[in-house]
């Protein structure tokens, strides 16, 4: 099964940080991927594992990433100066 794992940097203020992702399939496709969302707190990609699935029988790809402070991604103690 063809895919990519890999982080993106991403600054907030003086500090980076990166949120980790695993890409199943080919974004090429010309297929709309599904991206994942995965529910916490706490909670990291791990459990949509089985959405893979997906990419197996359609040929959809399929976008996995984890959240900042969850599973693979930056685990920072406290993000402050974020603005919402």
């Amino acid at each position: 099964m063809n895919s990519s794992t890999g982080t993106v940097d991403f600054k907030v203020g003086d500090e980076t940080y990166q949120t980790w992702y695993n890409i199943v399939g080919d974004l090429k496709s010309g297929k709309r991927p599904l991206v994942t969302l995965h529910g916490g707190p706490g909670m990291s990609h791990t459990y949509m594992i089985s959405h893979t699935e997906i990419y197996a029988l359609y040929g959809i790809p399929v976008i996995f990433y984890d959240q900042l402070g969850n599973g693979k991604s930056t685990h920072p103690l406290v993000i402050s100066a974020v603005p919402y």
